[in-house]
């Protein structure tokens, strides 16, 4: 029983890891030796909560990914968006499907066709 006590304990604070590795890459470009500097903690220990990470991104349908930028290597999180569901995008599908505020009548009045 303390074993299971003992293993609930030391994955909490990894998950909390995780999680802020998670924010700190999203909020902007970290390599492995920024990251670890960003949230205290060893470059091993914050290698092992980026390879959790990855892995829990992967479950979700997202990567990690290295990239190769001018200034270096860091990470960037690609997740899948379910634009479907995007109010922003509904919107604009809405104004696409409108009807035109002016008839027929209108545009020969003003413009003298008809």
């Amino acid at each position: 029983m303390s074993m299971t006590k003992r293993a609930s304990r030391s994955e909490s604070p990894r998950a909390e890891l995780v999680e802020e590795a998670y924010l700190h890459i999203l909020a902007r470009d970290h390599n492995t030796h920024s990251l670890a500097k960003a949230i205290g903690s060893s470059v091993a220990t914050t290698a092992r909560a980026v390879d959790d990470l990855r892995a829990k991104l992967a479950d979700q349908g997202g990567e990690l990914v290295s990239v190769r930028t001018t200034a270096g290597w860091n990470f960037e999180i690609r997740e899948e968006i379910d634009w479907k569901n995007d109010p922003l995008l509904k919107a604009v599908g809405s104004v696409t499907r409108s009807k035109p505020r002016w008839t027929k009548a209108e545009d020969e009045s003003i413009y003298g066709r008809g």
